[in-house]
C-alpha cells in the first residue's frame, strides 16, 4: 500500500487536502460552508503537510475549501448559480468549457482558472470570485449533495485566461429591471432577443400543470428568432426533446414525448403572436408617447398611476372587447409583487376605473373592461 494509499483510508479528506496542496492550493477543512479555523492566515501562507494533518484530524469537517488569489496560484473561479446561465456561456464557448477544470456544486457549476481578478464581482446568476474561499470536491453542501470534479483540474497549473474576454465575467440571467415583458394571455416573461437554449430555459414548467401553457411560450420565443421563425417542425424536434426532457420532472406522467411534440406541431402552425409583437407588447411601447389618464393623478403612488396607464392603453388596443392582464404580467411591469399587484387591480375595481368581465384561471389571465374617462371621480367612472 502507497503513502498516498494509506492516508486515503484513514481520512479521506485528509488524503484530498494533500493533493489539492501538492497541485498548489492552499486548503482549510470546512464543516457545511463555515471554516473549522482561522482561515485569513491561509491567505498569507499556505499550510504545509504537517499543517493540514493538524487542521484535518477533528472529525468536524464535512469538505474542503481553496482560497482563491495569489495564494493559490492566481486561482479565480465563476461560479454559476443558475444551471442555465453556466449551459448558456458553454454553449457560445464549447472549446473552452471542455478545457478548464469545472465542478458541479448543489446549484450549478464552478469554473476554475488563473488570473489576476481580486475581487469578488457579483451577478444575480452567480459570481466571479477571485478572493475569499471555494468548496471543492468531495465536499457536502449543506443540502447533502456532494461537490463532484466534471473536468479535473490539469497536471501543470491552471490555464491563465481574461474571464471578460472569454464570457466568464458577465451574467447570463437577466434580472427584472433589464427583462421585458411580452405576453397577452400567458405570464411568460422574456428577452427579445434568445438563443434556442435561453428559448429552452425561459419556458420550462416551473410547477404541476404548467406544460401546455408554457409549451406555447416556448412556441411563441421560437417564433420571435428570425433564423428559426421559418423553420419546419421537424427542424426543431431536437430543441423539443430537450425542452420536454429538461421539463419533465414538472409534468404528469400521461404525457410522453410523442404526445408533446404533437401538441408543439399543432401550436407551431397556430400560434398567433411572437415574443414582441403580442398586444401587451404593443402598449408596453405605447406607454412612453400616450399621455397619463387623468383618473390616475388622484392616486399617490407612481405604481397605482401606471397601473391605470397599462389598463387604458389594453382597452384600447382590445377595442370594445375586454382586456387580458395578469397579477404575474403587472408585476414585472409595474414593480409590485404579484399580491400587491392583486390588490391595486381590487382596488380599480372598486373605484370604478375597471371592471373584472372573467375571473383568471391557473392557465389564463383575467379579462377586464376600462370603464373611467379621464374626467372621472372616484366616485364611479362612465363606460368608454
Amino acid at each position: 500500500m502507497t503513502r498516498l494509499e494509506a492516508e486515503a483510508k484513514a481520512s479521506p479528506l485528509l488524503s484530498h487536502a494533500l493533493s489539492y496542496q501538492r497541485f498548489g492550493f492552499s486548503v482549510i477543512p470546512v464543516h457545511g460552508k463555515e471554516p473549522t479555523v482561522r482561515w485569513k492566515q491561509y491567505q498569507r501562507r499556505r499550510p504545509i503537510e504537517s499543517d493540514l494533518r493538524r487542521l484535518f484530524a477533528s472529525d468536524d469537517a464535512t469538505g474542503l475549501a481553496v482560497i482563491c488569489g495569489n495564494i493559490s496560484g492566481g486561482l479565480v473561479v465563476r461560479d454559476f448559480d443558475d444551471e442555465d446561465a453556466y449551459l448558456i456561456w458553454k454553449l457560445s464557448h464549447q472549446e473552452l468549457s471542455e478545457v478548464l477544470p469545472t465542478v458541479k456544486t448543489a446549484r450549478g457549476y464552478h469554473v476554475y482558472f488563473s488570473n489576476c481578478h481580486r475581487r469578488i464581482t457579483k451577478f444575480d446568476d452567480g459570481e466571479l470570485r477571485g478572493a475569499g474561499y471555494i468548496l471543492v470536491p468531495p465536499s457536502i453542501h449543506p443540502t447533502s449533495i456532494t461537490y463532484e470534479w466534471i473536468n479535473p483540474l490539469p497536471d501543470g497549473p491552471l490555464p491563465e485566461i481574461n474571464p471578460f474576454a472569454v464570457g466568464l465575467g458577465k451574467r447570463y440571467r437577466a434580472s427584472r429591471a433589464n427583462r421585458v415583458v411580452e405576453e397577452e394571455e400567458d405570464t411568460l416573461t422574456c428577452a427579445c432577443s434568445v438563443s434556442l437554449t435561453e428559448a429552452i430555459s425561459k419556458t420550462l414548467p416551473r410547477r404541476p400543470g404548467e406544460r401546455n401553457r408554457r409549451l406555447l411560450s416556448f412556441c411563441r420565443v421560437l417564433k420571435s428568432i428570425p433564423s428559426v421563425a421559418d423553420l419546419d417542425v421537424m427542424a426543431l424536434q431536437p430543441y423539443v426533446s430537450e425542452w420536454f426532457r429538461r421539463g419533465k420532472p414538472f409534468m404528469s406522467g400521461e404525457h410522453d414525448e410523442d404526445d408533446n411534440f404533437a401538441e408543439f406541431c399543432y401550436a407551431w402552425g397556430r400560434v398567433r403572436f411572437s415574443i414582441g409583437n403580442g398586444p401587451f407588447a404593443t402598449v408596453l411601447r405605447q406607454l412612453e408617447t400616450t399621455p397619463l389618464p387623468g383618473i390616475a393623478e388622484r392616486f399617490s403612488s407612481p405604481s397605482t398611476k401606471r397601473l391605470i396607464h397599462v389598463c387604458r392603453e389594453l382597452q384600447c388596443a382590445s377595442g370594445d372587447a375586454p382586456f387580458y392582464i395578469s397579477c404575474s404580467t403587472a408585476s414585472e411591469v409595474i414593480g409590485l409583487g404579484r399580491m400587491a399587484v392583486w390588490r391595486r387591480l381590487r382596488l380599480l375595481v372598486d373605484c370604478g376605473i375597471i371592471e373584472m368581465v372573467q375571473p383568471g384561471t391557473k392557465t389564463r389571465a383575467a379579462r377586464y373592461r376600462y370603464l373611467s374617462s379621464d374626467s372621472a371621480s372616484l366616485d364611479g367612472g362612465s363606460s368608454k
